[in-house]
């Protein structure tokens, strides 16, 4: 599927494109999967699980950004394809979600924080998505640790300073330089 998505974009796609690339039957693929949407929900979420998890260990958030960073380079077209399929799309909103939630399980509201946690999570997220789109898109590509301190300066210093801060019961998440 990502192959195809690069190739053809998600919606040029046809389950016969995807037997034939997977070489599996027709009738086989619908045992496994309602319809692509189902097929792209899965690698989506898929996609987002295993970004949460690389990022779980690391005990501050510089370091999360960094691991994030590194997994992304490291897998550049699965990313990439992700980042054509749009956002209206069914799967998407579904890995959407899934990053919110880790998100949410990193972030409360700052007291006296005049924006809803709703609000600075989700321009986070858009922020981190956006940016980390533009980065795979330039011909001269940042290294994973340029755009670690980027994102970390950028994206992170800035919501902590104004709307967020890191959980309690987690080390210290605070990025340093």
């Amino acid at each position: 599927m990502i192959e195809l998505i690069l190739e053809k974009g998600y919606d040029g796609i046809t389950i016969r494109d995807l037997t034939r690339r997977a070489d599996i039957g027709y009738a086989t693929f619908f045992r496994h999967y309602k319809n692509k949407d189902d097929l792209l929900e899965r690698v989506l979420v898929g996609m987002v699980e295993d970004l949460a998890e690389c990022l779980r260990p690391e005990p501050t958030i510089k370091d999360q950004v960094l691991a994030m960073c590194r997994h992304i380079d490291e897998r550049e077209e699965l990313f990439r394809a992700a980042f054509s399929v749009r956002r209206s799309n069914p799967a998407a909103k579904v890995a959407w979600e899934r990053m919110g939630h880790f998100f949410l399980t990193q972030y409360e509201a700052r007291e006296k924080s005049e924006i809803p946690l709703a609000v600075s999570i989700n321009h986070m997220m858009q922020t981190v998505w956006d940016l980390t789109r533009w980065w795979l898109q330039q011909g001269e590509r940042y290294s994973p640790e340029e755009m670690a301190k980027i994102q970390t300066q950028l994206v992170f210093k800035v919501g902590e300073h104004v709307a967020l801060r890191p959980r309690s019961g987690r080390a210290d998440t605070r990025p340093r330089d």
